[in-house]
């Protein structure tokens, strides 16, 4: 299923401002700076898993300018095991791991739902970034106790996290 704000989009966007001649020290310093780094990140749940189009699209865009840009997607994190679903088949690349909890990420074992085994979890150390929400405990179909007005009205309270 093709989507619109996609890596496409944003390889564009990001060879649109690349390209533009006043930006040329700007690559000059990409290709010393990515030269030497990757970039790592992790998510702390579907809804923020989103920037992997982007970083995807940003890297093509780089190496077509010759900068060579190493992007790792560490960790996701998701309490729904639909949403984990559709992380593990539509998220590309996909992550190495893959937890229920953001906190799973920082315990010294906890299941990995894309190896399906108990490991050793490397995202709080191997990540430079994390991309993480506010709780949408208050404002998800998850919640039975949800008030039916709750996006119309955009109450602003986010919740608790699921635990």
């Amino acid at each position: 299923m093709p989507c619109v704000w996609g890596e496409h989009y944003a390889r564009d966007f990001a060879l649109s401002v690349l390209e533009d001649q006043r930006q040329t020290s700007l690559v000059h310093a990409l290709k010393g700076y990515c030269h030497h780094n990757e970039w790592s990140w992790s998510s702390g749940c579907s809804g923020t898993d989103s920037p992997a189009w982007m970083y995807k699209g940003v890297k093509e865009a780089l190496i077509s300018l010759g900068v060579v840009f190493v992007v790792d997607h560490i960790a996701s994190c998701e309490i729904c095991p639909k949403k984990r679903g559709f992380i593990r088949v539509v998220v590309s690349p996909p992550p190495k791991e893959l937890y229920a909890c953001v906190f799973d990420a920082t315990r010294d074992e906890a299941h990995d739902f894309m190896s399906g085994t108990v490991r050793r979890c490397d995202a709080d150390n191997a990540s430079r970034t994390w991309i993480i929400g506010f709780s949408c405990k208050s404002g998800s179909g998850l919640n039975a106790h949800r008030p039916e007005n709750f996006i119309q009205e955009r109450a602003g309270s986010t919740g608790i996290w699921w635990l």
